[in-house]
């Protein structure tokens, strides 16, 4: 009895700041997915993903799977800040499909 009323405390527990795990999926536009990469990544990709400011790699040259640029543009790397602040899962995953184009 004592094993489950200590469980049920641990159930409410967790960051305050984490998003609810049942978010909903919305899927973006391709138009709307150009509009976030413009806003947040053409800075130092460049509108092809060429660009290269910062030390950022050229995107076009990018072999790293949907789930790894997920997880790139979620949590960052080097001087790359993540996202997952300030873009929800939909937005990240948009971003990180529409840099696919730019794969030669």
């Amino acid at each position: 009895m004592l094993l489950m009323a200590v469980a049920g405390l641990g159930v409410g527990c967790g960051n305050p700041d984490e998003a609810p795990a049942k978010e909903t999926a919305q899927e973006l536009t391709e138009a709307e997915a150009r509009a976030l990469y413009i806003r947040k990544c053409s800075l130092c990709h460049g509108d092809d993903g060429k660009l290269m400011a910062s030390k950022s790699p050229d995107l076009s040259q990018s072999n790293l799977s949907l789930a790894e640029r997920v997880a790139l543009v979620t949590y960052g790397k080097g001087t790359m800040p993540g996202q997952k602040g300030t873009l929800n899962r939909s937005e990240i995953r948009a971003v990180a499909q529409y840099i696919e184009r730019f794969r030669e």
